[in-house]
């Protein structure tokens, strides 16, 4: 069975029926080892599978660094 190890994030405000805001982001699993409820036997995370602990910070960084990302501006009018 495949198992996930990204998701892909979505919030959302709707006003009048109108998305007014979203927000995007990725969701990686690094160190987690037990995954309950719905999520069980479906996600995986990095230490359950290759064995090793990620530093969060260091992930993080080599991911902006490798990518040249940056905290997007708004891309939606107010």
């Amino acid at each position: 069975m495949e198992k996930s190890l990204v998701g892909i994030l979505v919030e959302t405000k709707v006003r009048n029926g109108i998305v007014s805001e979203m927000v995007v982001g990725i969701g990686i699993n690094t160190n987690k080892e037990k995954f309950e409820g719905e999520l069980e036997g479906i996600a995986t995370s990095i230490k359950k599978e290759f064995g090793v602990n990620i530093d969060r910070e260091e992930f993080i960084d080599s991911l902006r660094k490798k990518d040249n990302w940056t905290k997007a501006p708004s891309l939606c009018p107010k």
